[in-house]
């Protein structure tokens, strides 16, 4: 699944504590808060730096993380990777 595609199907949220209404949450403060204590964990993301490319993953990870991304649509605890454009 491409980046494209993973945005039509799951369906990102805006977070409305960023005031420039991007779709990344921060890993520290009230949006970790806001992510890993108010949203079911099935419709959290994690932005994971790898090697040579930035991916977006399903569920809660640590190592490597960048941002997290709250989705409309549950992931259903699958794994899946997206590519981040």
């Amino acid at each position: 699944m491409n980046y494209d595609q993973w945005v039509e199907k799951y369906k990102p949220c805006t977070n409305h504590f960023d005031s420039t209404g991007g779709i990344y949450y921060e890993t520290f403060g009230k949006d970790a808060h806001f992510v890993l204590h108010e949203i079911d964990s099935s419709h959290v993301w994690t932005v994971i730096e790898g090697d040579t490319n930035v991916w977006i993953v399903s569920g809660i990870h640590y190592v490597n993380r960048l941002n997290f991304v709250v989705t409309d649509v549950s992931h259903d605890d699958e794994f899946i990777e997206v590519l981040d454009n």
